[in-house]
């Protein structure tokens, strides 16, 4: 394992696909997340280190994880918007909270094939957006967690309501 042994932005996502479908064997894992197998294994590794997952590597610690998504990960991975890009919606402006919140801002991912126009939030890791395009549950999780890195109070209770349903 490299020397870097701190939890790493794609160690998030590692862990909520595992928490969605914990019958993922480490190739079909990284398939999933379009990530390699080796990025995989180093991110469960990490995540070990840091107490979010058992020595086994199989069973997620969801309360622990829970706890870090929700009150760390906005100091960690804190987010500041960018440019207006074309991509894929995310925090209030994703399908999960656009119902709940009313906003003047659009939030994207930058996305190539992206329709809609919005103020851009960077991934937690590259090959983010493909991940979420083929597990709607996962891209709930995600744009969830944006809402809590933007650190906006409003959107707080109600994407820590939806991380609570999906992992605990």
């Amino acid at each position: 394992m490299r020397s870097h042994k701190g939890i790493r932005p794609q160690d998030v996502v590692v862990l909520l696909k595992l928490c969605l479908d914990e019958s993922l064997k480490q190739k079909e894992l990284a398939a999933s997340l379009f990530l390699s197998q080796a990025e995989v294994s180093d991110s469960l590794s990490r995540s070990v280190f840091a107490g979010l997952i058992d020595d086994k590597k199989k069973f997620v610690f969801r309360q622990g994880l829970y706890e870090f998504i929700v009150y760390g990960i906005k100091y960690v991975v804190p987010v500041i918007p960018g440019s207006r890009v074309k991509g894929l919606a995310t925090s209030h402006s994703a399908p999960c909270m656009k119902n709940k919140i009313k906003a003047d801002i659009t939030y994207v991912w930058p996305y190539k094939d992206g329709e809609l126009l919005g103020s851009s939030i960077l991934p937690l890791y590259k090959n983010q957006v493909q991940a979420a395009l083929e597990d709607e549950r996962l891209y709930d999780l995600l744009a969830a967690i944006d809402a809590i890195r933007l650190r906006s109070p409003r959107e707080f209770d109600i994407a820590k309501k939806i991380i609570k349903d999906h992992l605990l």
